[in-house]
């Protein structure tokens, strides 16, 4: 009688102890899956950011160019502007008439 009431007194902690672990192993599962959907939410944010940023990049590059062109027409102006007043400076006053209208030729 004593060694089957130890059996099973050894059996129910045996039992419970399964119980217990399978309890933890379920726990230990759905925590896993939650995880995972944490990765795999983060893992598509961070493609959505990665193309943004490469659609923000490609805007930044396109204004770059654009201002690259406006600053360079606006070199050309400033050395169109300085020959003709170079030439300005040249000139002798009181105008000619021709060099008058050579003047105004420059200039248009």
């Amino acid at each position: 009688q004593w060694y089957q009431r130890r059996v099973r007194e050894c059996t129910v902690r045996r039992e419970d102890a399964a119980s217990e672990a399978t309890s933890k192993l379920r726990e230990m599962n759905s925590q896993a899956g939650e995880i995972e959907g944490k990765i795999s939410d983060l893992a598509e944010l961070s493609e959505e950011t990665n193309a943004a940023l490469k659609e923000k990049e490609s805007d930044i590059n396109a204004l770059k160019e654009g201002l690259t062109a406006v600053i360079e027409g606006d070199r050309t102006t400033a050395d169109e502007i300085e020959k003709i007043v170079e030439k300005i400076e040249a000139l002798s006053l009181p105008l000619s008439q021709s060099a008058l209208n050579n003047l105004v030729e420059d200039l248009i």
